[in-house]
């Protein structure tokens, strides 16, 4: 016994730190039931249920990291305002195993991630045991927490969708620590580069707070001529590696969508009520760290800090407030370790093995203190684990799926309504085009299309419970006549009806005609709905930033066969001011499209013709000049010759972003074998 107890004495660090560790992961696999991400079958709930696209297309166009997708919004620059990591992630597994069970296992790791972000944090700042192996067993808090499901840094948010959001909280918590133990060291500066870009490439909130922290890091030790050396270096590499996402992600700036975010808080989930003995050690050890002068914290607490004023803050903004609470709570939780360890370090100068005792007390009152308060993370954990092919009326969804399989190709426009739930998701009909093979209007990623707010116009007017998704927009009533006007206008070739009141709105509509009843769904075809259409009237203005707020208006005006076409300048104005209209004659056919081209023969020359993909400048043409910006956010080319072909390409931007990455990767051997402090 007396041989046993030194060995645990002489060992504390390594055998505390694996016994938290066993408890902890034990605990979330005892809540959980993990055996369903190994089920080959596809993810579902909330949004991760549409997120499944995403690495279906990449892995598509792979080994591009970005590229044009057709399949919403009228086509939308694929991974250009959206972070990459994790679909990347999914598709290089993906070729060992199920595309399915890679997503999945891409995003339970995240889970598994925050207990060892906590501890790697905390034992990065220096900090002594027990207080990194009490991070693993608060971290547990977060990870459970119920209060709200959709901001990021919760099991709740990560199953609704928020897993790059969760993951890139820890990646910037622990950028921190090894920063700080890489300036104490002069080492770790590959190592720091790879953890930056990771944050980067997982969420452009944490990339912007990893920004805003590097002064800040200078002075977290002395020698500031070699802190700066040091954090230049590794923030140059952090700016290679991720160059090619975010030059075409703010180069590109001008074509995301719009979102406006107001102000939203909530005190009760800042401080959960069960959180109470955590918050007075958080603030205890926040007093604690202020009269040690302990500098170990400093990057910890200055991030927690900016993220509180941003929480309390922002409003009317792109940045949703509520987005930066998750590190708020993190941070609390930190401290709280902190000042709690400290205590326990009391005990370890005179019995080491006491701690052990308070530990393990600790680690009870964690898991009690979850369970009670965790009502629904396990049920939710398995409805999306379980995934889509086992709800009870999947079928009901696989029976539409394979109807539309079977008609000719067109994008497919669907009647919104929660009901869809029940099949795994109410996203669940985002996923035609990986089921169908077919486009749709609808999906995630709404910043990243220009025609976003058109689509859910359109489907206001087509849905008697619609989405309303964009922040901060005016939707106009539920009009069924001019939502169809509206939907022909988006090239729309099928709409599919749920409920009773749109069938029979349907039904009446002399516009489409019912092809088949599926179920529970409608399908109806919408005659005179052309990807291409000769343009009989326009108006031509000069492009400003109001430019898209004029769109919508016209969008929602009585003018929709007179357009508006954007002129980027004076003299493109005058240009088009001189231009002709189609005549009533004007006349397209052949019109073929893919992935990232369409083409078409018309049969008048130097007139102008719509082509109903979102507009982004780095669409060319051949046969014709443009493509030229026209409303809503569409293309217009004026053909010179009678065949014409559009086609997408990268820019200099992105051929300059994968240059500078590729570059990153040699700038990382160069660091590892040149660069000496």
């Amino acid at each position: 016994m007396k041989k046993i107890l030194t060995f645990l004495n002489l060992r504390t660090d390594v055998v505390l730190t694996w016994l938290v560790f066993i408890l902890a992961y034990a605990f979330i696999f005892w809540m959980l039931d993990v055996r369903l991400v190994f089920s080959n079958t596809t993810v579902t709930g909330g949004d991760t249920g549409s997120h499944i696209y995403i690495p279906y297309y990449l892995k598509e166009i792979f080994p591009k990291l970005k590229w044009w997708s057709p399949d919403w919004y009228s086509g939308f620059p694929f991974l250009y305002f959206y972070p990459p990591l994790f679909y990347i992630l999914t598709v290089i597994l993906s070729y060992a195993i199920s595309i399915d069970i890679a997503f999945k296992i891409i995003i339970f790791s995240i889970v598994l991630l925050y207990p060892l972000s906590f501890y790697l944090t905390l034992k990065w700042l220096g900090l002594k045991t027990p207080i990194p192996q009490l991070g693993i067993l608060f971290s547990l808090f977060i990870i459970f927490l119920e209060k709200f499901s959709t901001y990021g840094g919760n099991l709740p948010s990560l199953l609704s969708g928020q897993f790059s959001h969760t993951a890139s909280i820890a990646f910037l918590f622990m950028f921190c620590g090894l920063m700080y133990k890489g300036l104490a060291q002069k080492k770790y500066l590959v190592l720091n580069i790879i953890l930056g870009s990771a944050v980067i490439l997982s969420h452009p909130t944490s990339g912007l707070l990893l920004i805003i922290l590097a002064p800040f890091i200078v002075f977290q030790k002395k020698n500031l001529k070699q802190n700066l050396l040091y954090v230049l270096y590794v923030y140059f590499g952090i700016f290679l590696i991720t160059s090619f996402w975010t030059l075409s992600l703010l180069y590109y700036q001008n074509y995301a969508g719009i979102m406006k975010w107001s102000k939203e808080i909530k005190l009760d989930y800042l401080f959960p009520s069960y959180w109470l003995p955590l918050d007075i050690a958080s603030g205890l050890g926040i007093l604690l760290a202020i009269i040690k002068r302990d500098l170990r914290l400093f990057g910890i607490t200055v991030l927690t800090a900016i993220c509180s004023v941003a929480y309390f803050t922002l409003d009317n903004s792109s940045v949703w407030n509520t987005r930066f609470l998750p590190y708020v709570l993190y941070g609390i939780l930190l401290f709280a370790a902190y000042f709690t360890g400290n205590l326990l370090l009391i005990f370890r100068k005179k019995l080491s093995f006491i701690i052990y005792l308070f530990v393990i007390f600790i680690a009870a009152f964690s898991f009690y203190t979850v369970k009670i308060n965790s009502t629904y993370s396990a049920f939710w954990f398995k409805w999306n684990f379980e995934g889509y092919q086992v709800k009870p009326g999947f079928f009901e969804i696989d029976n539409l799926f394979t109807y539309l399989k079977s008609l000719p190709f067109g994008r497919v426009m669907w009647e919104y309504h929660p009901d869809y739930g029940k099949y795994g998701t109410p996203r669940v009909l985002e996923t035609i085009p990986v089921f169908t093979g077919k486009p749709t209007f609808e999906g995630l990623l709404i910043e990243s299309g220009l025609t976003g707010p058109f689509h859910f116009i359109n489907q206001t007017e087509t849905s008697e419970n619609p989405t309303a998704a964009i922040a901060g927009f005016d939707y106009p009533p539920f009009d069924f006549n001019r939502g169809v006007t509206h939907l022909q206008m988006s090239g729309a070739k099928y709409f599919i009806a749920y409920s009773e009141k749109i069938k029979t709105s349907a039904d009446i509509n002399p516009e489409l005609i019912k092809l088949q009843t599926v179920g529970p769904f409608n399908i109806y075809q919408i005659p005179n709905s052309n990807l291409v259409e000769p343009v009989l009237s326009f108006t031509v203005r000069q492009k400003d930033k109001d430019w898209l707020n004029q769109s919508i208006q016209w969008y929602k005006g009585p003018e929709l066969k007179t357009p508006i076409i954007f002129a980027q300048n004076p003299d493109q104005e005058k240009e088009l001011s001189s231009l002709s209209p189609a005549s009533n004659t004007s006349s397209v056919s052949n019109i073929k499209s893919n992935n990232d081209s369409i083409e078409f023969d018309v049969k008048e020359l130097n007139r102008p013709y719509l082509v109903k993909i979102s507009y982004f400048p780095t669409w060319k043409t051949q046969g014709a000049k443009g493509p030229y910006l026209i409303s809503p956010a569409y293309m217009m080319v004026i053909p010179t010759s009678h065949h014409v072909k559009l086609y997408f390409t990268y820019g200099w931007i992105d051929w300059l972003g994968y240059l500078l990455s590729i570059g990153g990767i040699g700038y990382l051997f160069y660091v590892k074998k040149v660069i000496k402090f």
